[in-house]
């Protein structure tokens, strides 16, 4: 009886320990949660401008009941539609509290967490069709395992949808979308992957088909303040657009990298599109390669501006074919908001862009250095922009058989021969012989370039200076 008495106070005492401990683990939980929303709020901020809340773009929480052992949750992502109109996607959470979940035991996982998330989609106006193609069943589900250290790992499955409205129809594969938190939750290393996405209209005979999808992404955060760097993808092996009153156009390997660097309000970033191979109808047109890069961009200015446009455009309540005409004092607002974001001294560069086909390949760079210009209270900005580029670059390369091969294919013979590949070689020459009697381009074994550089209201083209006025004249004399 001694004994069993012992055990039972045994127990006892363990359950009301393991209580305790699990209120306190849930109370903690809930901080951490709270945590990251604001964190991440603070992120989108960052990267897309202090008014971004403001303007609809937001993760709130919208319930939290904790419990003993597990809380209930709703989350709302709030954003905007083109329209301006506020769209919410809600997400409901049970979370179980450690430091051993039952759900966790159960699924074989032994060892300590924070919590144990189990997630899904609930019904909201943006949703609901969703809902509906699948007979009510919750679209995205998620599984995530927190631990104590600032680790966590979280799977989401997305299931397909089908929807078919006023002869349009929308068709998605669903797919997996994996993440891992470390750092105390700041890192992470996402990836997704979806096999195709698909939408028709019958009324326009328009239509997008993506095949083979793969998106990434990877954050990490160090230093004080806090850097963050970032990289983005996005791949699909198969895009397709077609239109009834035009040939299809046919895209494959299909990739965008996004690469920055943000600290305080300055962002550097890198932007690169690859298309392994495009197709118009039966035409094809090789694969080309687009690098944009930005550096010293204030993205606290660069948002202000765009969102003074935006309201600006708002007030003058245009219909999709009107141009907006700007007030003087319009024109002032934007103005003295592009001089703060000309502030920094930004730079922004293409590099690279490679064009290729079977006949050789097309290059191009151009950096440009941009500065305030002195004369900040001029009226015309037009006539302050030689100061406003400080420096400019411009190197470019074109082959003249891939010239004559794109210029046949533009004018419906695939192949590049007869009539059509003589007047493209006609046509390369006309424009390389007045290039070259200008001055402004040199033409050897077939490629005709130039190298122009731009700086202290001075040109210099292929290592020959002259001034703008110069430039601007013998410009104008090739091409007219």
């Amino acid at each position: 009886m001694k004994k069993g008495a012992k055990l039972l106070t045994a127990i006892i005492v363990l359950g009301a320990v393991y209580t305790g401990t699990s209120w306190y683990v849930g109370k903690e939980a809930q901080a951490t949660i709270e945590q990251m929303v604001q964190r991440a709020n603070d992120r989108l901020t960052a990267a897309l401008g202090v008014n971004v809340p403001e303007n609809g773009f937001k993760v709130a929480i919208s319930e939290y009941k904790r419990h003993v052992f597990s809380s209930d949750v709703v989350y709302t992502l709030q954003m905007q539609d083109s329209q301006g109109a506020p769209v919410e996607y809600l997400l409901s959470d049970h979370l179980q509290h450690g430091p051993f979940p039952l759900g966790a035991l159960q699924s074989g996982h032994f060892a300590p967490l924070m919590a144990l998330s189990r997630a899904q989609m609930i019904p909201s106006v943006a949703t609901q069709k969703w809902f509906d193609s699948l007979q009510g069943q919750s679209p995205v589900v998620a599984t995530t395992r927190v631990t104590f250290s600032g680790e966590g790992n979280s799977v989401w499955q997305l299931k397909p949808l089908a929807v078919k409205e006023g002869g349009d129809s929308l068709k998605f594969s669903g797919g997996v979308i994996n993440a891992t938190l470390s750092n105390n939750f700041q890192d992470s290393v996402v990836k997704g992957t979806f096999e195709a996405l698909e939408y028709a209209s019958a009324r326009s005979g328009d239509s997008v088909q993506i095949h083979g999808i793969v998106l990434g992404s990877t954050t990490n955060v160090a230093g004080e303040p806090s850097t963050v760097k970032s990289s983005s993808q996005a791949v699909a092996e198969q895009f397709t657009l077609a239109s009834a009153d035009s040939v299809p156009v046919q895209l494959s390997k299909v990739a965008i990298n996004l690469d920055s660097q943000q600290r305080n309000n300055q962002l550097e970033g890198a932007l690169q599109y690859s298309l392994g191979g495009i197709r118009l109808g039966e035409a094809d047109f090789g694969s080309l390669t687009a690098g944009f890069k930005g550096s010293n961009l204030d993205v606290q200015a660069l948002t202000d501006l765009v969102v003074t446009y935006d309201r600006i455009k708002a007030l003058h309540n245009l219909g999709p074919d009107d141009e907006l005409e700007l007030t003087p004092d319009e024109a002032a607002q934007l103005r003295n908001k592009l001089w703060a974001v000309l502030d920094s001294q930004p730079t922004v560069s293409i590099d690279p862009f490679i064009w290729k086909n079977g006949q050789g390949e097309s290059t191009l760079k151009l950096a440009v250095n941009l500065a305030r210009p002195a004369g900040s209270d001029a009226s015309e900005a037009a006539l302050l922009l030689p100061q406003v580029i400080k420096r400019l670059e411009l190197n470019l390369a074109i082959a003249k058989p891939m010239f004559i091969q794109t210029f046949s294919q533009f004018q419906g013979v695939p192949g590049g021969n007869g009539n059509a590949a003589m007047m493209g070689a006609m046509v390369f020459d006309m424009y390389a012989a007045r290039l070259g009697r200008a001055g402004l381009a040199v033409q050897a074994e077939d490629k005709l370039s130039t190298a122009i550089r731009y700086e202290n209201d001075s040109v210099e083209v292929n290592g020959k200076a002259m001034s703008v006025p110069e430039f601007l004249q013998r410009a104008i004399s090739a091409v007219m």
